[in-house]
């Protein structure tokens, strides 16, 4: 199989496996609304190829900025976000908290776990993630890219729906004994 075939492979396998993330995602309310129990749900389950094309996520130019932000954000340098109050200052607008600054900084120094990628509508990509010392919210980071490998943390905000309740239901079935228990 050429490089190309491989990567549009993997590219086929990783959206798979995060259209899982987006599907339960979709039905956090439904979810949420169950007993807080874990045991109703099975352990979502992937191949191992499939677990590869999802590793594979973590070198995704846009992926690797969220953490080139977050860590410029972290030393003060605010490296990656070209405007940085847009990105940094609390807001709640229509029910959802975004600013970098609404949340506690002990998120950011955590690893993350990508939940699910979407296109954004102003462009760039959408990366739903977990911070894995604190997976109690999930979080959306909005990347840009301006072309030529440069890219811009544009916007972060917790996504609604990701309740404690919801998030400890994501927990069970994806991260603890799940599909990613060995990040």
């Amino acid at each position: 199989m050429t490089t190309n075939l491989k990567k549009l492979a993997g590219t086929i396998m990783v959206g798979t496996s995060l259209s899982i993330g987006v599907f339960f995602l979709q039905k956090l309310p439904d979810y949420a609304s169950n007993s807080g129990d874990n045991e109703d749900f099975e352990s979502a389950s992937l191949t191992d190829e499939e677990l590869q094309g999802y590793y594979a996520v973590y070198s995704d130019p846009y992926v690797v900025h969220v953490r080139t932000a977050l860590n410029g954000y972290l030393d003060g340098t605010n490296v990656g976000m070209d405007i940085p109050d847009l990105v940094i200052q609390p807001r709640v607008e229509d029910g959802v908290t975004s600013g970098l600054d609404s949340f506690d900084r002990s998120y950011y120094q955590s690893k993350f776990v990508v939940f699910a990628i979407n296109d954004n509508i102003g462009g760039g990509k959408e990366i739903d993630i977990i911070f894995q010392d604190k997976p109690d919210k999930m979080f959306a980071a909005w990347v840009y890219s301006a072309g030529e490998g440069y890219y811009d943390l544009r916007g972060f905000w917790q996504k609604p729906g990701s309740t404690e309740e919801a998030m400890r239901v994501i927990y069970g079935k994806y991260l603890n004994g799940g599909v990613i228990k060995d990040l």
